[in-house]
């Protein structure tokens, strides 16, 4: 029962919800006549219902902007919540390091003897013996040059991946 687009001369505006898209069509009945070169309404009325269906259009856009706009508020405020909440905690992390970092040489013999247990008990764990004995020593290797700063750390890239040309 769809409508048909050519109206007889009727008082009352019809709204038509179109199958095809979402949209709800407002047709004004009177606007054809029978005879197409002669319109049954006058200039004045077809401008009125062309600024209304302007109106009614912006009314709409205003209406999908604003929930759109609600939408991303309420995304981009937990995401925001979250990445400062991440911030401020690496930021004490990175400050925690750098300063175990600069007190690295009261401890050696902790930081290093740490470093070689851990380093063979994650690798014993996933690899076995032997893993975990090459483990340990890298790890116990790597933290004692660290401590008393047998390589610039600066260098390190180029040590692992080679100097770049």
């Amino acid at each position: 029962n769809k409508p048909k687009h050519k109206r007889v001369h009727t008082q009352q505006q019809t709204t038509h919800h179109d199958t095809n898209t979402s949209h709800t069509l407002l047709y004004e009945p009177g606007i054809m006549s029978d005879d197409p070169k002669k319109p049954s309404m006058d200039p004045k009325e077809i401008l009125k219902t062309i600024r209304n269906g302007i109106k009614s259009t912006v009314c709409t856009t205003n209406d999908a902007l604003s929930q759109l706009q609600d939408a991303t508020e309420k995304t981009r405020k937990p995401v925001q919540s979250t990445w400062q909440t991440v911030k401020e905690e690496s930021t004490k992390a990175g400050k925690q390091v750098v300063h175990t970092y600069n007190r690295r040489k009261e401890y050696p013999y902790e930081i290093i003897g740490g470093s070689t247990l851990s380093g063979a008990l994650l690798m014993g764990l996933r690899r076995g013996r032997i893993g975990g004995i090459v483990g340990g020593a890298v790890a116990g290797g790597l933290a004692y040059a660290a401590v008393y700063d047998k390589f610039d750390l600066e260098q390190v890239p180029d040590i692992i991946f080679g100097k770049k040309g």
